[in-house]
């Protein structure tokens, strides 16, 4: 029984641990900090009700995928500000 529900919550709970990791880093000196604080209110909101809700909320891995891929996307964005992203 334990081996099924690890299973079912490995690949969100790594997904979770790398945008963890992601943001951490891109947390450290971004180009401007107050903007960055006020872009970040969405991650500081969302990522957390997404953990609390996420027994009664399950959601398929592809949505978890699209929501990783869009709040690393979003921390990026938030880190250099959108207009300064290096995008080369």
């Amino acid at each position: 029984m334990y081996r099924k529900l690890m299973a079912k919550w490995r690949y969100p709970l790594t997904l979770l641990a790398l945008f963890c990791v992601l943001w951490l880093a891109l947390a450290i000196a971004p180009v401007y900090r107050q903007d960055w604080l006020l872009e970040n209110l969405l991650v500081f909101i969302a990522v957390p009700l997404f953990v609390v809700t996420a027994r009664r909320l399950r959601f398929s891995n592809f949505t978890y995928t699209c929501l990783f891929l869009f709040f690393s996307l979003h921390t990026i964005g938030a880190h250099y500000t959108y207009s300064l992203v290096p995008y080369d």
